[in-house]
């Protein structure tokens, strides 16, 4: 092999080492993006959960409870659980 054809298949490595690196640390940050959206989108569903607790503890109206009831089980939803009842409407 001439010297000229060991420069650029050196070259040609590098490069595609560099992308291959940009390409991975793109997707790292992607992930930790949307794992950081996750664990805030599951801090608002346990919080959630904990004031629905202390609607039902303090006995508050029916209607209420109803209703922080359904955001409850709408967040539920967003994160990807589903309940008994969903099963029969979606059948």
């Amino acid at each position: 092999m001439t010297e000229e054809k060991i420069k650029r298949i050196t070259v040609a490595t590098t490069i595609g080492a560099v992308v291959l690196l940009c390409f991975l640390i793109f997707v790292l940050a992607f992930q930790v993006v949307k794992i950081n959206a996750s664990k805030k989108l599951e801090a608002d569903y346990d919080a959630q959960i904990l004031y629905l607790e202390e609607l039902r503890n303090e006995g508050a109206d029916k209607i209420a409870l109803h209703k922080q009831s359904w955001i409850v089980q709408a967040r539920a939803r967003e994160l990807g659980y589903d309940f008994d009842m969903d099963r029969y409407v979606n059948d």
